[in-house]
């Protein structure tokens, strides 16, 4: 009798408890959807992806579109975009060559045509009116060189290249290209001393040859320092599209 009577009790118990904590769990369910809406934050709506534009400049024209020049500004220094006086450096990816040259966009720019592909400087309001043009495939960012900073080389000694000038290899009869991003600024100054008397000049830099920047001039001094002797092609240039065309005027001067 007394068995019979504990596991009734037995039973009760375990019935009590299983109903208290079915009623916490259920409880706790009921709960948890309304405290996880009072603690989780409201959500920005889901930015809307344009079509053919890369996810790059798709940021930079949300950002733009949200907060105008000066947050677009913001975002592109994070994200070494070049943007100038609310514009912005692209390429179209165009379906043929002809489209290519014959890509227009009124307040828009074409800077460069190279094969299928476009440079244009266009202004952030019509970053998406671009991706509209017809056998536009694709608006990117250009595929480009940064220059982060000075770099001083005591490439002579390093490489023991004195000892090879001794020998006659000085670099005489050879023509070298030197192409770069920023500018040759200060170059004159140093012809006929840390540079060759007489170098070959282009420019394909919205801002000229000497852009601001002496990065081109030092590269150019150390080619100098370690084959003194060889012809010196010095072609700064803007955007991958005008990239192409420093590389042309190389190649045309037989570099």
């Amino acid at each position: 009798m007394k068995l019979k009577k504990i596991c009734s009790l037995s039973s009760i118990t375990c019935l009590f408890l299983f109903a208290l904590s079915f009623g916490l769990l259920h409880t706790c369910l009921l709960i948890t959807p309304t405290l996880a809406q009072a603690i989780e934050p409201e959500r920005p709506p889901a930015k809307k992806s344009i079509p053919k534009l890369d996810s790059a400049l798709s940021e930079l024209l949300d950002r733009f579109e949200r907060g105008g020049v000066g947050e677009a500004e913001s975002f592109s220094h994070e994200r070494f975009i070049g943007v100038k006086a609310g514009k912005v450096r692209v390429v179209a990816e165009m379906t043929s060559e002809a489209s290519a040259k014959g890509l227009r966009l009124p307040g828009a720019m074409v800077e460069s045509v190279h094969g299928r592909t476009a440079q244009v400087s266009v202004p952030l309001g019509l970053i998406k009116a671009l991706t509209a043009v017809p056998d536009v495939k694709l608006v990117r960012m250009p595929f480009e060189a940064f220059h982060y900073a000075e770099v001083i080389s005591e490439g002579v000694a390093e490489t023991k290249a004195s000892a090879w000038h001794d020998s006659g290899f000085s670099g005489q009869g050879v023509k070298v290209g030197i192409i770069d991003c920023t500018g040759f600024g200060g170059y004159e100054a140093l012809l006929g001393t840390e540079l060759p008397t007489e170098v070959h000049t282009a420019s394909f830099h919205s801002e000229g040859f000497t852009a601001p920047g002496y990065h081109g001039t030092g590269c150019a001094e150390i080619v100098h320092d370690m084959a003194p002797d060889a012809e010196l092609y010095l072609v700064n240039y803007e955007g991958a599209g005008k990239f192409l065309d420093a590389v042309d005027w190389l190649i045309g001067e037989g570099v």
